[in-house]
């Protein structure tokens, strides 16, 4: 028996992803497990190096409330004793975005399906292709998704269109 569309999305059929250039390459991609996402978090952190401290001028602190003041102190007096502090959102995005983020998501989306390391995959993610490879990432992993109807009586947005 042939396994359903539904029944191949949770099995993680992998998706192509065709990067265009010279020479043009085709590999074939799953989206990343849990355990590719704890990679990438830990690669994040790595990347988001402490900020240097430097001093806070009254002019900083003036018109802020009082709890907002001791947020911009704690975060001062975590800086300056070299404690590390949570990338933010944007941050992240940034990060993963950037070349070397791309090429790790492509990575760890096609090791499974073929042998390539991430040196190879690094070597053609440019700081040019770099937002066009995440693009047509992101397509070959929504590729095999079921489309959803939300307006459908019980639907929600990951419900399958019938």
């Amino acid at each position: 028996m042939k396994p359903s569309k539904s029944q191949a999305s949770v099995a993680g059929t992998p998706g192509l992803l065709e990067i265009p250039g010279d020479p043009p390459r085709t590999l074939l991609v799953t989206k990343p497990s849990a355990n590719d996402l704890i990679i990438v978090r830990r690669w994040v952190l790595s990347q988001h190096l402490p900020e240097q401290a430097r001093g806070l001028s009254s002019a900083e602190l003036e018109g802020l409330t009082p709890e907002d003041r001791m947020v911009l102190i704690k975060e001062y007096a975590k800086a300056k004793a070299g404690g590390r502090r949570e990338p933010t959102e944007a941050e992240s995005l940034e990060l993963v975005c950037s070349r070397e983020g791309v090429a790790l998501m492509v990575w760890l989306a096609s090791r499974k399906h073929q042998p390539i390391t991430r040196e190879e995959v690094s070597a053609f993610v440019t700081p040019e292709n770099c937002e066009t490879i995440m693009t047509l990432l992101d397509k070959a992993l929504d590729a095999n998704e079921e489309p959803t109807d939300p307006k459908a009586p019980g639907g929600s947005p990951s419900s399958p269109v019938t």
